[in-house]
């Protein structure tokens, strides 16, 4: 996958996307209705494998399927334009915030100064994102009309008026007696960090409008390119050189800086997460279950048989030897069979959710199971065969399905914040253990010109599809239950993931 492939990628949200040529992801929202106390979010997974690929419960375990996921939970970022940001009549704008922490009408002011400059850089990121996102959309709709190049201007200005008004409250406060040297450093990353976000998502804009191809961009393209190199000279005179030459390493500094700054924004969003396992959180009281229950079974049989025998015999220790050994066994499969279909009652994984006072938000529920096309809904099977290749239609695929489901419960909070409540996850999943019997990316091949009857030497590529489908259930603001279904296909090779596709 190219930049630019990456770049749309991102701008779009609730679909799977790729992430790198061995994990793809999937970022989901989850809202809070207040009239109910608990909000439940149901996510299903259903990945259909080829049995080609030999993926099944003795060859990737649940245990493997845990090790090979993530989950990020944080807030979702908070829902402000560009030009928002700047409006002084909008009290959840974070520059608007640090204009009243300047006039000292915030108590605790060095910790909500490095808070609130951090929740900027990503409210900024995702406002310039969303209007990226729609540009984008007028663009390609009707690539001659003026309305997108509108869009484009509008986009530059806003930009250009959120970057003003920080750096006059920035100066404000490195006049302050306040200020101290680590709030200078935050104030300058997220200068940098709004710096570089700007060029990275302009410099994505100019490539997808030149690769149009469209005669009147000329002066976008001019707009367009004085921002970006405005960007780039004032990173390199305040923060760090562009410069490209191998030696000075800079390449790698300029990734991984990026990647720091964008790690530090994000911290305003974080929350934090317990994660407890079904053996961690019930393995004692499952197993007690099952010692007791052998135990019982182990004194009935030895009462019951015991009067045949005279106590300190022969025949008696052997049998008293017997049922012990027999008790042992029934534990231990008990146990066992007490964690194979604990499924049914308990979650593998459980992770409570809490913000940074420690406060319970809310939590999430995992389950990984192997299911059969009986266990599966019909609907999605349907589904599954829809878009198959009509020649092949009648074929009987073999197929692995795995079935994946995460229960997200938010708690009503009417103490938190107005703007950091609802919640975003991001799932992501590495393939790398569904490749290892994969066959080799490029095939040989033979054909037969029908002109010149000479036989050439072709090589193919063999791919696979992991087909996946979604289904969301959640309740809307009128408490009636909603259901999304949606269906992705994976396309991979023994070197990874070529492309992620949906299926419409």
């Amino acid at each position: 996958m190219d930049i630019i492939e990456e770049f749309r990628s991102e701008l779009t949200e609730g679909d799977i996307r790729f992430r790198d040529n061995l994990q793809f992801e999937l970022k989901s929202e989850f809202f809070i209705n207040p009239k109910v106390k608990k909000n439940v979010y149901k996510q299903e997974f259903y990945l259909f494998i080829p049995n080609s690929l030999q993926i099944n419960s003795q060859t990737y375990p649940k245990e493997q399927f845990y090790l090979d996921q993530t989950n990020f939970v944080r807030y979702k970022t908070p829902q402000i334009s560009l030009s928002n940001i700047v409006s002084p009549h909008n009290l959840k704008s974070p520059l608007i915030r640090l204009k009243k922490i300047l006039h000292g009408s915030i108590p605790d002011q060095e910790f909500h100064i490095v808070d609130e400059l951090k929740l900027l850089g990503s409210i900024f990121r995702s406002a310039l994102r969303d209007q990226t996102r729609i540009l984008l959309v007028k663009f390609e709709e009707s690539p001659l009309s003026d309305n997108w190049q509108e869009l484009v201007h509008l986009l530059c200005h806003d930009i250009k008026m959120v970057q003003i008004f920080f750096w006059e409250i920035k100066d404000l406060f490195f006049r302050s007696p306040m200020i101290d040297k680590e709030l200078k450093f935050m104030w300058n990353c997220t200068d940098e960090f709004i710096s570089s976000t700007t060029e990275y998502y302009l410099t994505c804009l100019l490539k997808i409008i030149r690769d149009s191809g469209i005669e009147n961009g000329e002066n976008i393209d001019n707009e367009l390119c004085s921002i970006i190199i405005r960007e780039q000279k004032y990173r390199s005179q305040f923060y760090i050189s562009n410069d490209t030459a191998p030696e000075n390493h800079s390449n790698e500094a300029i990734f991984h800086r990026n990647s720091l700054l964008n790690k530090l924004m994000l911290e305003s969003l974080s929350l934090n997460t317990v994660r407890h396992s079904l053996q961690e959180k019930h393995g004692n009281v499952l197993a007690s279950v099952a010692a007791g229950l052998a135990m019982l079974i182990y004194m009935l049989l030895f009462v019951w048989k015991s009067e045949l025998f005279v106590i300190n015999s022969l025949p008696f220790i052997f049998l008293a030897v017997f049922l012990y050994i027999l008790k042992d066994r029934m534990k231990e499969g008990l146990k066992n069979l007490y964690f194979r279909e604990a499924f049914r009652w308990f979650p593998d994984y459980s992770t409570k959710i809490t913000n940074r006072k420690g406060r319970i938000i809310g939590k999430l529920n995992e389950n990984f199971s192997y299911f059969t096309e009986k266990q599966t809904p019909p609907e999605f099977l349907k589904m599954r065969n829809q878009d198959f290749i009509n020649e092949l239609h009648g074929l009987k695929r073999q197929e692995t399905i795995i079935h994946y489901k995460r229960e997200v419960t938010l708690f009503r909070q009417p103490h938190l914040g107005r703007r950091r409540r609802e919640l975003t996850t991001i799932f992501r999943l590495n393939i790398h253990k569904f490749l290892e019997k994969a066959n080799n990316a490029l095939q040989p091949n033979l054909i037969l010109n029908p002109e010149t009857l000479d036989i050439i030497e072709r090589v193919l590529p063999k791919i696979y599809h992991l087909n996946i489908i979604i289904q969301n259930t959640y309740r809307k603001a009128s408490l009636k239950e909603k259901i999304e279904i949606r269906k992705f296909r994976v396309v991979v090779d023994k070197f990874g993931i070529k492309r992620v596709e949906q299926i419409k």
